[in-house]
């Protein structure tokens, strides 16, 4: 069986596997085919139909094992928020967490004004 690798993708035989090691950040995508996949340090095994995509998850090697002929190409995932923008949304909720909380006490006669 024949492997093939041509810029971002990759065209696998039925039974066959390869390691791709310190892909974490990476997006695949099976075009054709079905995979199995398994990363290291992960228990969990994945299985990846045509048209779906996997975001590499660990830094370890992932195993890709293609269950028939199988292409998949690789990408970058869609960027994620920042985490600036994520701690300015938990602090906003907080606040108002806050002004609800002291709103509740000021009608309990907590605070006297």
């Amino acid at each position: 069986m024949r492997l093939c690798i041509e810029g971002r993708q990759l065209l696998l035989g039925r039974g066959q596997s390869v390691g791709v090691p310190a892909a974490r950040g990476a997006r695949l995508q099976v075009m054709r085919g079905r995979l199995w996949l398994t990363q290291e340090g992960d228990q969990e095994d994945y299985f990846v139909a045509p048209g779906e995509t996997f975001d590499i998850g660990r830094s370890g090697t992932t195993v890709l094992h293609a269950l028939e002929l199988t292409e998949v190409r690789f990408s970058e995932p869609a960027p994620h928020r920042s985490l600036t923008a994520r701690a300015r949304d938990v602090l906003l909720a907080l606040v108002r967490r806050l002004a609800t909380l002291d709103m509740h006490r000021a009608l309990r006669g907590v605070y006297r004004f």
